[in-house]
């Protein structure tokens, strides 16, 4: 006899439903973190999880995570196993998830929701809904199969002055860069972060989801030569003398560009950040995903980017050892992706996924009280 709406049971996901969860199905075209994620996630004050079951049998999945300090709530996870779609199981797991939010999360104010340049057609859903799209970045996905070399072949300066001197985020080194009245508009220009899908504002609050267990950062400072005119820059087009002059006159201000190699950022060296790259790493049923969210002031050299891709690299080969991957770079669109082409080459990566998405996109509405 087949099932039926009235069939279907809403309850809150519990540990032991890990394998009936991933019996459900495959996800975002093998790149589900649900087999890394799910424990922790339901561990997690800020993450609320139903299952749909039938007869005991567990058929759907989602979840909200709340960020932002408890401001904005997505749902994310989502998902139906495919002999039991049609009964409206997603829409009962979204009202049950609304429930929850409206009972226990009253100081949600944001809600929010990502998708790819895929499903730009629903673009008009999305609107007519009440969300807006606020934050859009390109995306490039490509294969990293080891050995590859650690140093680019791109000719690289061997000058003191000239390395590029890339260092690991700590919390306190996000937390400075974040109220950094200066730094913080220029490295991130929509004031938001756009990481693994997820929209943070720039608060402290963010930082554990952010620097965690699989996930982490880093952040390079401006040398003397970036603050002069460059021919090779992130966006591929060279700076003008005025506009080098512009940079030169607004950095006088400031001490000369240093920083204790033991120590942190401080006050001082935080207006001097150039570029800060995010990284976040796991294992899926069909292998290695690394998602690698990059920001950077515009007009910054391009030795930035190798460095900062050579970090990644090298940290992707220190968590995984010898084992291909999926490494999925995002990016603010002032940075020129044929660069970005030519760096990973330089590195023996050049294994570009075809017929992917080239953009993703962070949409947000303001709750109803």
């Amino acid at each position: 006899m087949a099932s039926t709406a009235k069939d279907v049971v809403i309850r809150q996901a519990l540990l032991e439903d890990f394998e009936a969860v991933l019996s459900i199905g495959e996800m975002y075209g093998g790149r589900d973190y649900l087999k890394t994620l799910y424990l922790p996630l339901l561990e997690n004050k800020d993450t609320y999880a139903v299952v749909a079951t039938i007869q005991d049998v567990v058929v759907g999945f989602s979840m909200t995570t709340t960020f932002d300090g408890g401001l904005t709530v997505m749902r994310r996870a989502s998902r139906v196993h495919e002999k039991f779609r049609g009964l409206g199981i997603f829409h009962m797991m979204k009202e049950e998830l609304e429930k929850y939010t409206r009972e226990f999360r009253p100081q949600v104010k944001y809600e929010t929701l990502a998708n790819t340049n895929k499903v730009d057609h629903l673009a008009d859903r999305f609107l007519q809904s009440g969300f807006q799209s606020i934050y859009r970045r390109g995306i490039m996905p490509v294969m990293v199969r080891p050995p590859y070399p650690l140093c680019s072949t791109e000719s690289s300066a061997t000058e003191p002055a000239q390395v590029v001197d890339v260092k690991q985020l700590t919390h306190q080194d996000l937390s400075l860069l974040f109220q950094s009245e200066e730094r913080s508009p220029r490295v991130f220009p929509r004031r938001r972060l756009f990481n693994f899908f997820l929209g943070y504002r720039l608060m402290d609050a963010n930082i554990q989801n952010i620097l965690c267990d699989g996930g982490g950062g880093f952040y390079s400072l401006r040398r003397r030569s970036d603050i002069s005119t460059e021919h090779s820059q992130v966006n591929g087009a060279a700076q003008t003398h005025n506009n080098s002059e512009k940079s030169s006159n607004q950095f006088s201000t400031h001490s000369p560009i240093q920083q204790d190699i033991n120590k942190g950022l401080d006050p001082e060296s935080v207006n001097h950040v150039a570029m800060v790259t995010f990284f976040f790493c796991y294992r899926t049923l069909t292998g290695i995903v690394c998602y690698v969210d990059v920001y950077s002031e515009p007009h910054v050299s391009s030795d930035h980017l190798r460095e900062h891709l050579r970090h990644n690299l090298l940290n992707l080969q220190r968590l995984f050892p010898g084992q291909d991957g999926r490494l999925t770079l995002a990016f603010d669109l002032h940075i020129s992706k044929d660069l970005i082409i030519t760096s990973l080459d330089g590195f023996g990566v050049r294994d570009v996924l075809l017929g992917q998405e080239q953009f993703q996109v962070l949409y947000e509405r303001i709750r109803e009280s």
